[in-house]
C-alpha cells in the first residue's frame, strides 16, 4: 500500500549557504507507516528550476508549471493506493476568485498549482483521499469552493491559534450523523486541535461539511459519493486518539 503525501516547501539558513527543502512533518509519516502503509513525498516543480524560470518568463513559467502539475498529477493518482494532502501556507485567493485579505501569507504557485490539481484527480478516479488543514481547504477550493481568509474577522468564541503542544486539544467539534466521519469516530462531537487563521466558507457543490463548530465554522467536509474523499481541519497526526482516521484510509486501499 503506497500512499503519497505533498510536501511544504521551507528555507534552512545557515552560516555559509541557505538550504531549500521540500518538508513533511515526521508526525504524517509516522501516523502512516502505523497503518502498514509505504510512505512517499510529493513534492512540485517549483523555482529550483531556476535557469528555466529565468529563460522563459513569468507567464510561460507558470504555463509549464501547470502543465507538469497535470501530468505529475495523472500519473500520481494512476500509481497511488491514497493520498494526502497536507497543511501548510494559506492558498492563493486568486483560486476562489477573491483579493488577498491584509493577513493572508504569501502563496507558493507551484505547490497549490499541484495540489489543485492532485484533489480534482484524486476526486475523478475515486482515489482515497484524506485532507488536513490546508489540505482540506485545497480539496474545497479545487472543486469550486470558497474560503474565510481570516477567521479572526468574525469574531468567533473558539480558540483556533493553538500554541505548542499539539497533542492537545483546544475545542470541540460537532460531528454530522449519517456521515463517513460519524463512522469512522462513532460519535457526534469530537476535542480537536487547531492551528489554521482560514477555514472552509462556502462547501464546494459535490462535497458536504460533517463537523462544525460551534460557532459555525466548517471542520469537517466529504463526498458522499466517494469510498474515501475526507478532508478535516484539525492535525490528527499529533492526537493519539485520532489514529483511527489514518486506520481508515488505509481501510479504504484495501476495500479498493
Amino acid at each position: 500500500m503506497i500512499v503519497g503525501i505533498t510536501t511544504m516547501y521551507s528555507e534552512i539558513e545557515q552560516p555559509d549557504e541557505l538550504t531549500r527543502i521540500e518538508r513533511v512533518a515526521i508526525e504524517y509519516i509516522s501516523a502512516l507507516q502505523n497503518t502498514g502503509a509505504t510512505v512517499v513525498l510529493i513534492p512540485p516543480m517549483h523555482a529550483g528550476h531556476r535557469k528555466l524560470q529565468l529563460e522563459s518568463g513569468p507567464q510561460e513559467w507558470q504555463r509549464i508549471v501547470k502543465d507538469k502539475a497535470h501530468d505529475q498529477a495523472k500519473e500520481l493518482v494512476g500509481r497511488l493506493d491514497a493520498l494526502v494532502l497536507s497543511g501548510g501556507r494559506d492558498l492563493n485567493p486568486a483560486l476562489y476568485d477573491q483579493d488577498p485579505h491584509a493577513e493572508t501569507a504569501p502563496a507558493r504557485f507551484e505547490r497549490d498549482t499541484l495540489e489543485q490539481a492532485l484533489a480534482r484527480a484524486a476526486f475523478l478516479a475515486d482515489l482515497p483521499t484524506l485532507g488536513i488543514c490546508r489540505g482540506m481547504q485545497m480539496m474545497d477550493v479545487a472543486l469550486g469552493g470558497t474560503l474565510y481568509q481570516h477567521v479572526p474577522d468574525l469574531a468567533t468564541c473558539a480558540s483556533h491559534s493553538q500554541q505548542v503542544p499539539y497533542q492537545e486539544t483546544s475545542h470541540i467539534v460537532d460531528v454530522a450523523p449519517d456521515t463517513l466521519l460519524s463512522s469512522i469516530f462513532d460519535t457526534d462531537s469530537l476535542a480537536v486541535n487547531s492551528m489554521h487563521h482560514q477555514a472552509v466558507d462556502q462547501v464546494a457543490p459535490q462535497l458536504v461539511p460533517s463537523a462544525k463548530d460551534a460557532d459555525g465554522i466548517v471542520e469537517a467536509i466529504e463526498a458522499p459519493s466517494k469510498r474515501f474523499f475526507l478532508g478535516v481541519q484539525w492535525h490528527p497526526e499529533y492526537l493519539p486518539d485520532h489514529a483511527v482516521l489514518f486506520t481508515a484510509l488505509a481501510e479504504a486501499c484495501r476495500k479498493g
